[in-house]
């Protein structure tokens, strides 16, 4: 048992305590893991967010090229240029100050008879313009692109901003795409010149920091470090420092955005097919950009969405929450270069907003610039895995409790199944036992009577009594233990018919009476006269009497004294009860209940000299059982045992 109880407690208790140990540990990451599912989940949506704002600006970026266009078809760029400024801004709402420059650094636009703002453009950009001096700057250029394979003027200028005298802006035929082979600005691919080098200034420490990128962030980031590493505080977008001329290169368009005097500055510049030497650009007005970005940031109806695609707005779907959207969880913001809210989804929603749960950069076209998510319950997560916590923690005291019972359930099993063994193991000594005394009384006084060494009638007569008692017990110990076979098999048939309890007992009795009186028992009984009818096995019924009272034979202890009584447990109840009462040694305290289990003797025979095989009252039970009755024993007052049979009785 010791080793049976080692081997499990060493391949299924302890392995299990380890992993359940192993699981409660794993609960106090649960905040980490579920904020790190969160953060991609919300990362993809922010990532969205700022790549349409930077699809936006590509938008108005093509649009100048359609204005440009527009405005030179039909003459030459530089006969345009002195009132670019003031035709831009008739028709292109966005544009804040129109300017043209040619790559020798000449000034074209605006002039000395432009409205104020634009010569205080040329007083405070001049320098630059005209290549005279180097500037930081972020630029984003494209090279080969061609405004007629964007989109039609015609369908661009159903949204240009009237004049001021209600009459549209110039309207000119676009020039057709160049041939196959060659770039916009008439050159061939395989000739264009390579941009001179310019001069990087490295990365800029962000604004805004997400929280994701710095939860596992301990220490301070040396500023030396280069973009990308997990968890910097650095932009990833770079600054350049050059001339003018040397920033744009030999690209047809692009962004150039610089901080003057700490202000952002997002400049939108263009080549026309006409003249590369020239360049259109203007300066936007930031606030009509904010304006046309706004919508993306706005929380989407559900009449907005699109079939079989993704509304405009914020409001996906997290598959961290079910049922929960961005828009029921979080604010998403477009932040500015100082961390500012230039737009939310949310506008009564406060928080601190250097520090995102997830953020993206807009780009060089918008530097500093960022979209960036918070959730409207700073404790959202705390919230979330709290509650995942106590569901796991459930789990695991209930699997732990699982386990616990299991292992008793087992460890009970292995004890009851061992027992079962150690009791076989009895029986078989106890019925060999059993068998052998019959035997050996049959076959000593069959030989005396057979070799005629018994001459006295009187003493043939009890010999012969004798092997008689002998055989019936024998014949009783083999039925027993066939009828247990059959029982434990499920082969025990019964046969049942409408009989008289009372006579079946008397008749009982009246057989063993003979047995009992030669060996000095007082036998008394009594039934009524009256019939007590059920439904039984007449000869299963008939032996489990046998069985109780060749108990109370057994256990006598010398106080002979049988009393076996047949009537109604209560009148006018139908269940009919037999009671065999004896004056016997008893049952031990503790045993009242196991004395019905099989192979199971509280008192073994081999040290008190008590024969038996531990299977008469377990058969008796199960017999009464198959009648839909049962078999109870009772202490007798002043000493002693009874035995009940109680079987229902025909109604």
């Amino acid at each position: 048992m010791k080793k049976v109880a080692l081997i499990f407690l060493v391949a299924v208790l302890l392995p299990s305590l380890v992993l359940a140990w192993l699981a409660i540990r794993s609960l106090r990451d649960e905040h980490l893991i579920l904020r790190h599912q969160e953060s991609v989940i919300y990362q993809s949506r922010v990532d969205a967010l700022a790549s349409q704002v930077r699809s936006q600006l590509a938008i108005r970026q093509r649009e100048l090229g359609l204005v440009v266009e527009s405005l030179v078809s039909g003459q030459t760029p530089r006969a345009v240029a002195p009132l670019f400024d003031q035709h831009l801004h008739q028709n292109w709402p966005l544009a804040e100050i129109g300017f043209v420059v040619d790559l020798n650094g000449v000034i074209l636009c605006p002039t000395a008879t432009s409205r104020q703002e634009a010569r205080r453009f040329n007083f405070d950009n001049g320098s630059f313009l005209g290549n005279r001096e180097a500037t930081e700057a972020f630029v984003s250029n494209n090279k080969g692109f061609n405004v007629n394979q964007w989109g039609s003027r015609q369908s661009f200028q159903q949204n240009l901003r009237p004049a001021a005298d209600g009459q549209p802006g110039p309207q000119v035929a676009i020039p057709s795409a160049p041939p196959p082979g060659q770039s916009p600005n008439g050159l061939s691919q395989a000739t264009q010149p390579v941009a001179p080098a310019v001069e990087y200034g490295g990365n800029y420490l962000k604004q805004v920091v997400a929280q994701r990128k710095t939860a596992t962030q301990n220490t301070v980031v040396p500023q030396s470090r280069g973009p990308g590493v997990q968890g910097e505080p650095f932009s990833r977008i770079t600054i350049a420092e050059a001339e003018f001329n040397r920033l744009i290169g030999d690209a047809n368009e692009g962004t150039m955005a610089r901080f003057l005097n700490n202000q952002l500055k997002l400049w939108i510049w263009y080549r026309s097919l006409r003249d590369p030497q020239i360049v259109f650009g203007a300066q936007c007005d930031l606030d009509r950009l904010v304006e046309d970005l706004r919508p993306f940031f706005a929380p989407a109806a559900p009449s907005q969405q699109e079939p079989g695609g993704e509304s405009p707005g914020i409001s996906q779907t997290s598959s961290a929450r079910p049922g929960k959207t961005t828009t029921d969880l979080a604010c998403v913001a477009l932040l500015d270069d100082t961390a500012r809210p230039r737009i939310q989804s949310h506008p009564q929603f406060t928080t601190d907003w250097k520090h995102p749960f997830v953020a993206a950069e807009i780009g060089e076209a918008l530097p500093h610039w960022t979209a960036g998510l918070y959730f409207l319950n700073p404790a959202h997560f705390n919230e979330a895995a709290r509650t995942v916590q106590i569901i796991l923690g459930l789990v695991v005291c209930l699997l732990l409790l699982a386990i616990g019972g299991g292992s008793w359930l087992i460890v009970s099993d292995l004890r009851r199944e061992l027992n079962q063994a150690r009791l076989k193991t009895d029986f078989v000594g106890n019925v060999s036992h059993e068998l052998k005394t019959p035997l050996t009384s049959i076959r000593m006084f069959s030989e005396l009577l057979a070799e005629g060494r018994v001459a006295d009638p009187d003493k043939q007569n009890h010999y012969l009594k004798i092997i008689l008692a002998e055989s019936s017990r024998l014949t009783r110990l083999i039925n027993n233990v066939l009828d247990f076979a059959r029982l434990e098999r499920g082969e025990k048939q019964y046969h049942f018919s409408p009989q008289d309890v009372g006579q079946i007992v008397a008749g009982v009795v009246e057989t063993y009476r003979p047995h009992l009186e030669a060996k000095g028992f007082k036998l008394a009984a009594s039934w009524p006269a009256e019939a007590l009818e059920a439904d039984i096995d007449p000869d299963a019924i008939a032996q489990v009497v046998v069985n109780l009272l060749s108990n109370a034979e057994k256990f006598a202890n010398g106080r002979q004294e049988i009393e076996v009584q047949v009537g109604a447990r209560k009148p006018g109840q139908p269940m009919i009860e037999v009671s065999i009462l004896d004056r016997g040694i008893g049952v031990p305290k503790g045993c009242e209940s196991r004395i019905f289990e099989k192979f199971f003797r509280a008192h073994d025979s081999l040290s008190w000299g008590i024969p038996g095989s531990g299977l008469g009252l377990t058969l008796a039970r199960q017999t009464a059982r198959a009648h839909h009755g049962d078999v109870v024993y009772e202490p007798r007052p002043e000493g002693g045992s009874i035995f009940r049979l109680r079987i229902p009785g025909r109604s």
